[in-house]
């Protein structure tokens, strides 16, 4: 009894910690969306942006997004450890160590932002996903959501695709579904807010984030709109976002 008792407090213990954790990051990135909003491409300055690399600890990259550009940040904000299980052991994904993380990527062209693109990439049971017929082979599966804020070059200023590619990277196997978004500050209001949108509260629910109407609720009716405007049958993984034909 008294041995139960100590487990039971031991795995209490554990998942608190785990919250706790996730948490702390999802604030954090939260935080960095909500700060990337506020800047604006081709206006902004690298003095403008600056106490944002400085609060992030912002790595120069070898190179910069935007042609002809100076210089170039990347900004992580992940959990390494929570990851590193999750990644090592996807048994834990089932006891709530979920991978996932946030990345931002900042270009400069003569003193002055001419690009940034927000990435959110997760792991998740496939077992959990709503296109139960597509991937109830494998075990993982890896959803990517993007958006790329750039300066306009006259080719259009909003941009949908859609991305599958297998998960090679686990032994396990798996595969790995995108959205990636591209525009400019010339978009619509409606699509900038649809674009820039990110829910992250399923990252600290008890399920997890399990498909991209959790954490691009907006964009997501872009996706469907794009396709349905195109005369192109909407991809199942889509298709089956639908709230509806969700489980709870």
């Amino acid at each position: 009894m008294m041995l139960a008792a100590v487990v039971l407090v031991a795995i209490a213990g554990t998942e608190a910690a785990l919250f706790a954790a996730t948490l702390r990051t999802r604030r954090r990135a939260e935080s960095l969306v909500a700060s990337l909003r506020r800047l604006r491409v081709g206006t902004s300055t690298f003095q403008d942006v600056q106490p944002l690399l400085i609060a992030y600890g912002a790595a120069k990259l070898t190179h910069s997004n935007c042609a002809g550009g100076d210089d170039g940040y990347g900004i992580q904000v992940m959990n390494s450890t929570i990851n590193r299980l999750g990644l090592s052991h996807p048994m834990l994904l089932n006891l709530g160590v979920r991978p996932w993380g946030a990345t931002a990527a900042l270009s400069f062209k003569a003193g002055h932002l001419c690009e940034y693109r927000f990435d959110l990439g997760m792991l998740a049971g496939g077992s959990e996903y709503p296109i139960e017929a597509r991937v109830s082979p494998v075990p993982l599966v890896g959803l990517d959501a993007a958006t790329t804020m750039r300066e306009p070059n006259g080719d259009g200023n909003y941009h949908i695709r859609a991305l599958q590619s297998p998960l090679r990277e686990y032994k396990e196997g798996g595969v790995r579904f995108g959205l990636e978004f591209d525009l400019t500050p010339n978009a619509t209001q409606t699509e900038l807010q649809h674009a820039l949108t990110f829910d992250l509260s399923c990252f600290t629910s008890f399920r997890g984030c399990r498909r991209f109407s959790q954490v691009m609720p907006l964009a997501l009716q872009d996706v469907i709109h794009d396709y349905e405007t195109k005369g192109l049958p909407l991809p199942e993984e889509f298709e089956k976002e639908n709230p509806e034909s969700l489980p709870p």
